[in-house]
């Protein structure tokens, strides 16, 4: 099932369409601004730990960004067959 959900996650972020949508900017928006942040390190740090922290702080981000898509499509599809989810389950 997750394999199948990581399908669905790169065919959703590689849509051309929904990369210009409101939504696909929304998706965008901290992916955008971490790397606008982590751009200000770049005179202070030499080349080699800016690159570490760049590409570690980013993978970071896109993995959230996708393991939320994968919770978020399970939930729905469970709600979508059983008619009920439970949001807190360890309540």
């Amino acid at each position: 099932m997750e394999e199948l959900l990581k399908m669905a996650y790169t065919n959703f972020i590689n849509d051309k369409e929904l990369i210009q949508s409101k939504s696909g900017k929304l998706i965008d928006k901290a992916l955008i601004m971490s790397g606008e942040k982590l751009e200000k390190l770049q005179p202070i740090l030499n080349e080699d730990l800016y690159d570490e922290i760049y590409d570690s702080v980013m993978a970071g981000i896109e993995e959230v960004q996708e393991t939320a898509f994968i919770v978020g499509f399970a939930y729905c599809a469970k709600f979508l067959t059983n008619g009920k989810i439970d949001l807190f389950p360890n309540d």
